[in-house]
């Protein structure tokens, strides 16, 4: 290969002229760094732009990370401390050449280590510096977890060893203890990344980690099955939980602090053929302070809803799949209408999150706290706003339909696929359908979808099959739509997405659908003359945001399906 200096290089290739070239050479001097980033940095080209333009004039493949997987036998070829430190990964082995992914393919030194080290001809190519330090997430822990599990010691915690007497535990001050620190490191990476759940997964041979962000699974790091008691061991000591127990799931909680913040994880554990399973959930505190916009309404549905729970009397329904944000949106409505002469009182499992002015209940069905027992004992407590976090039976569904109708307002969850389901879904809970009529006051289904990122949102024409798809004709828009999407780049891991919102379907009752209840209409009939009477359904809602540039055609195919139309 011409060795060539990367400026050099970028002029003759036409991406910038040699006055840009001495701008920026001067920035790099003030900047003190490397000439790549001070283009990205000044906006002259993308690390995208730099990598293919260089690919161009040095006559090397430009690789394409993001679209491939590399197996585990090729990445082990070269030692990660090369690999971390020269941002490169090894991706494919033909004979005796291995093909390697560069942020920087001129350095010379680094083939030749390579070379040395493994005792293959080594193929330059190169990727974006942002591309590749993503697929290094992928592949490897982050370097303080890959740290962490290189010092795991084969020591059995015991119950009294790990544990802490400390209300809460901080992730700052773990230590180096192998198993302490390695726990510490994962829960501090899935936080720094916003993860919502952590999976610890046991299978035959190794205990998988996976974190769910932005509702998409991707797997961290898998440990040897000789640390998986551990590890499991340690997370229930942290969680209060026994164990010695490992026939029957357990729930339990841990409360992290993070640089003086308080963090809760949710913890639960599941006995498998290959060892007990462990999911911890990050209950998001930001959710406190949430605004019915911040969880994503539109302005007409944020004001319909605002109008229903601010009614005296009355009965509000959540509905969505597990997942979905409906915890979010309640707490959401609860900060709206909070204030010194409003008693607001919560039966909750669990109580995910401690709001100060609210009386929140923790349902123990183990003890008998039901529900239902729960929601008697708060209707003797002289409540304004009632909210139950989910209508599992016919006796809560009842308790609540008659605390709706004695003066009080009450917000709750179901699980239905869509707004108008509601109404079936109460009928057999046995509520009658002239209660239904009378106490309903709004259902609102919702559907979490992933945000554009922002900083690479790039405007793109809808295929006719993915119009098809939408069934786009069915919502007599008065001019096509446009749509968008995320290219992908260093700040959204080169995945186009960064953050979720909801989509919404809000269905309202007036006289015509009161009747329509109570005269046992069908779930689509009640759908069609709902969507009649002005509810947006929930793939309308999505378009509408899609064409404003928050969300894709993808994600609204991945999360509505054509009967919610």
């Amino acid at each position: 290969m011409i060795r060539k200096r990367l400026g050099d290089a970028l002029v003759d290739s036409g991406l910038i002229t040699a006055e840009q070239l001495t701008e920026a050479l001067g920035k790099q001097k003030e900047l003190g760094k490397r000439l790549g980033k001070v283009l990205e940095d000044i906006g002259m080209c993308t690390d995208e732009q730099i990598a293919r333009a260089l690919a161009d004039q040095l006559v090397i493949p430009y690789i394409e990370l993001d679209k491939q997987y590399i197996p585990m036998e090729i990445l082990q070829l070269i030692p990660e401390t090369i690999i971390r430190n020269h941002n490169l990964l090894p991706v494919l082995i033909n004979g005796n050449v291995l093909t390697v992914a560069m942020a920087d393919p001129l350095d010379a030194f680094v083939v030749d280590e390579i070379r040395y080290q493994t005792g293959l001809e080594v193929e330059e190519g190169i990727a974006p510096e942002s591309v590749i330090l993503n697929a290094i997430r992928r592949y490897f822990a982050s370097e303080d977890v890959a740290q962490a599990l290189k010092t795991i010691k084969s020591e059995q915690t015991s119950s009294t060893g790990g544990q802490s007497s400390s209300s809460s535990f901080d992730l700052m001050e773990a230590g180096e203890a192998g198993v302490v620190n390695f726990v510490s490191q994962l829960i501090l990476q899935a936080i720094n990344e916003k993860a919502s759940d952590l999976h610890f997964e046991p299978e035959e041979d190794a205990l998988r980690v996976r974190f769910r962000i932005d509702g998409v699974l991707s797997e961290i790091v898998k440990v040897p099955k000789s640390n998986q008691s551990e590890i499991i061991s340690r997370m229930k000591i942290m969680a209060e939980m026994d164990i010695s127990e490992k026939r029957l799931p357990q729930d339990g909680r841990i409360r992290v602090r993070i640089g003086g913040k308080n963090v809760d994880l949710r913890v639960s554990t599941l006995p498998t053929v290959w060892g007990e399973k462990i999911v911890l959930r990050v209950l998001d505190s930001s959710a406190l302070s949430l605004s019915l916009k911040d969880v994503g309404f539109e302005e007409d549905l944020q004001v319909t809803f605002k109008i229903a729970i601010r009614q005296p009397n009355g009965i509000i329904l959540l509905n969505g799949p597990t997942g979905s944000g409906k915890t979010s949106t309640l707490y959401a409505a609860l900060n709206f209408i909070i204030s010194p002469k409003t008693n607001i009182s919560t039966a909750e499992d669990p109580v995910e999150m401690q709001v100060r002015g609210i009386n929140q209940v923790h349902v123990k069905a183990d003890i008998g706290l039901t529900f239902a027992r729960t929601l008697r004992a708060l209707m003797r407590q002289d409540p304004n706003v009632i909210m139950v976090g989910e209508i599992r039976d016919s006796e809560t569904a009842q308790i609540a339909v008659e605390a709706s109708m004695t003066g009080h307002l009450v917000l709750s969850t179901l699980h239905t696929n869509d707004a108008p389901g509601t109404i079936g879904r109460l009928i057999d809970l046995g509520v009658e359908p002239y209660l239904i009529a009378s106490t309903l006051l709004a259902a609102v289904a919702q559907r979490l979808v992933r945000k554009i990122c922002k900083n690479c949102i790039q405007e793109i024409t809808a295929t006719p099959e993915q119009l098809v798809d939408l069934q786009i004709d069915k919502f007599n828009f008065a001019q096509d739509p446009q749509f968008f999407s995320g290219k992908g780049c260093g700040s959204c891991n080169r995945l186009g997405y960064k953050g979720r919102t909801a989509i919404h379907e809000m269905m309202t009752l007036d006289d015509p659908m009161r009747r329509l209840i109570v005269s046992k209409a069908s779930a689509s009939e009640i759908r069609r003359v709902a969507i009649e009477r002005g509810m947006m359904p929930l793939r309308k809602c999505g378009i509408v945001k899609a064409a404003k540039g928050i969300t894709t055609i993808e994600e609204l195919l991945r999360v509505t399906s054509n009967e919610e139309i």
